[in-house]
């Protein structure tokens, strides 16, 4: 299931949610707080352990785990972001309002629009000002929260490789990543006889550890590292190919 210019999460949403209308089962594999919104009847999320404590092992959530964990139900896990915000999509909340504010609120007024409606009685009293002043970008954000689902989506349809998407990131953004990382050209990271400093100076950059290193091997430890490790192997496939 694939289409050009669309967040991934977004298909994932549509699939869910024509899957489990048909009945079938899903779980979503996804550490993403936002995927909240999809669960409930024959849809469960899988979530991984936090990364400070990894022995907490994997999560099933149903919609009571998802209540459990959140303080809201997944009808209103995208209002919850909208106003606590969602670091890992990069979206600001309101400045102050934590999980038990934000949770307070939504229980006290129903949804966000409520919230919004209520901002001169909010509680505490410190609030008020921000979230009138605040309301638009608010509203802005649940929208940004909020997944689409309303993509044509058939079930076991073949997907067609975008091989113009591929060509566009290999011709014009690669060149940029590489120069931005290692600060060399693109024609230059392709000699394979500097792999080795590359990685070197990759690893430097970008707080990796180099774990290997030869022509035609690049092994890096992406644990704990703020940098995507789908971004580190997309350019070191380039590089060693």
């Amino acid at each position: 299931f694939e289409r050009r210019g669309v967040e991934a999460d977004d298909l994932i949403a549509t699939a869910v949610r024509r899957l489990s209308a048909e009945g079938h089962a899903c779980l979503i594999v996804s550490a993403d707080k936002d995927f909240g919104q999809c669960v409930g009847g024959p849809v469960l999320q899988l979530a991984p352990p936090p990364t400070a404590n990894p022995a907490a092992g994997w999560r099933r959530l149903d919609a009571a785990a998802v209540e459990e964990k959140f303080g809201v139900p997944p009808r209103l896990i995208a209002d919850y972001l909208a106003l606590v915000g969602d670091t890992s999509d990069n979206i600001p909340g309101l400045r102050g309002v934590g999980p038990k504010t934000a949770v307070k609120w939504l229980q006290e007024h129903g949804d966000l629009a409520g919230v919004l409606a209520a901002a001169d009685r909010l509680q505490p009293e410190r609030f008020r000002e921000q979230v009138q002043a605040e309301a638009d970008r608010i509203r802005a954000n649940l929208g940004l929260v909020t997944f689409r689902t309303d993509f044509a989506f058939e079930p076991g349809e073949p997907v067609t490789e975008d091989v113009a998407g591929v060509g566009v990131f290999e011709g014009e953004v690669l060149p940029q990543i590489v120069n931005a990382l290692v600060g060399q050209s693109h024609d230059e990271v392709l000699d394979r006889n500097r792999v080795g400093e590359v990685i070197k100076r990759l690893a430097s950059r970008s707080g990796l550890s180099a774990l290997g290193e030869e022509p035609g091997i690049a092994l890096l430890d992406v644990r704990g590292v703020g940098l995507l490790p789908g971004l580190v192997f997309l350019v070191l496939s380039n590089f060693l190919a």
